[in-house]
């Protein structure tokens, strides 16, 4: 038990008291954590927002979104005009690799 021996009645009923009040810190954390879950699953709004907050306010996510972005107008552009597309893609892909993006 935790290096600890248990010598006598008394020592035991303490040990009790400290598992019992152990418990009772672990059980209202858990209660804490289901409520604010629950309050989450009710009104996901503020969790959704400060997740978005949160990617917007990350550079490397930014920077990816750009990538993907260009990606998409890259595709979306060759396919729209295949006659023009030779010239278009080699403009968008000068534009993606001066920025760093492989397509």
């Amino acid at each position: 038990m935790n290096g600890e021996s248990i010598i006598n009645h008394t020592a035991l009923r303490e040990k009790i008291a400290r598992l019992k009040l152990e418990r009772d810190k672990y059980e209202t954390s858990i209660r804490q954590d289901l409520q604010q879950l629950q309050a989450t699953v009710r009104n996901p709004v503020p969790f959704i927002k400060r997740s978005v907050h949160e990617l917007a306010s990350s550079n490397d996510f930014r920077t990816d979104l750009i990538g993907a972005g260009l990606n998409l107008a890259l595709s979306y552009f060759s396919k729209k005009k295949k006659t023009e597309s030779s010239e278009k893609r080699s403009v968008l892909s000068s534009l993606l690799q001066a920025l760093g993006f492989n397509k």
